[in-house]
């Protein structure tokens, strides 16, 4: 278990490379947009397999955005793949079962409406910083 200087860290850093990847994936398909999925990936992989609780976030995040179609680039898909990859050759811890549903369904309805509605003038402005979360 990481101590919680560690974890703020790594989950920073995970969110970061998670933006980069995206970044990158949308402006280029090159080296680097599946390098930084790597590391996302990793990072999130070291999320997941610290703690139950930190787990279940970390998988309501990904199986969210899965859902809500948000996986929607190569590179992200390729990052998607090297998590399931390290997932099942060195394990995860499992999460907790109706936080991981009700997480998950934030992710979902917090991805749909701010896409949807960051746009409508001031009122837009509270889906712009992810209300949700």
């Amino acid at each position: 278990m990481m101590n919680p200087s560690l974890l703020l860290l790594v989950f920073c850093f995970a969110g970061v490379s998670l933006k980069m990847a995206d970044f990158l994936g949308e402006r280029k398909t090159g080296f680097s947009s599946f390098l930084v999925s790597a590391v996302s990936a990793f990072l999130f992989w070291l999320l997941l397999k610290d703690n139950p609780e930190t787990a279940t976030f970390m998988f309501a995040v990904v199986v969210g955005c899965v859902l809500a179609l948000k996986v929607d680039r190569l590179n992200l898909v390729f990052g998607l793949g090297v998590l399931a990859v390290l997932c099942v050759f060195f394990g995860f811890s499992f999460p907790i079962f109706w936080l991981f549903i009700l997480f998950s369904l934030t992710v979902v309805l917090d991805e749909i409406t701010h896409e949807k509605f960051v746009e409508v003038g001031k009122k837009g402005l509270f889906f712009r910083f992810r209300g949700f979360f």
